[in-house]
């Protein structure tokens, strides 16, 4: 089976009156349903590069900071360029065809952390956006599970204050 490298992100926002956490989707035309954004990796771009263009193309939000993930970092010294490590790497093995390949296929997608400064868009997306709650995603029936799975653990760890919170305030 042919496997394409994509990227996927969560973006966070607490710039709100009630001082809530919430987590931009957009709506994905072909799929109608709810969704982070996303997309296949392109030629000469890294999977951290794929994640800032396709929530910049598909949301048309700015001041998006990717957030580090834990892990371990290169040793002082190391001759290479370090590449951001996404959250985590998951494998979907039965993606329709699409505008990508003609046939159906894998996708290896890194999923990326967002902060964002501003929920308003500065230009406009490729697809409208929505801002929820950890609730309101919880609830939402027109969302892949994944991405329901994913949000609540993310939303718990912001509410608890373990450090995530932390991070994303300080780079958004």
């Amino acid at each position: 089976m042919i496997k394409h490298a994509t990227a996927s992100v969560l973006i966070l926002c607490r710039r709100w009156a009630d001082a809530r956490w919430r987590m931009a989707l957009i709506r994905h035309p072909r799929l109608d349903l709810w969704m982070v954004p996303g997309g296949h990796v392109e030629e000469n771009e890294n999977t951290a590069e794929a994640a800032v263009r396709e929530a910049r193309e598909e949301t048309g939000l700015s001041g998006l900071r990717l957030l580090p993930a834990p892990g371990p970092r290169l040793p002082e010294g190391f001759p290479l360029r370090s590449v951001p490590q996404p959250w985590w790497i998951t494998e979907l093995t039965r993606c329709p065809p699409d505008n990508h390949l003609d046939q159906p296929h894998g996708h290896i997608d890194h999923i990326w952390l967002m902060g964002c400064q501003e929920p308003a868009p500065a230009a406009p997306g490729e697809h409208p956006l929505e801002w929820f709650t950890a609730e309101q995603i919880a609830a939402l029936q027109e969302i892949p599970p994944d991405t329901q799975v994913l949000a609540a653990m993310v939303f718990a760890e912001l509410d608890e204050h373990t450090g995530l919170a932390g991070i994303v305030t300080a780079t958004a």
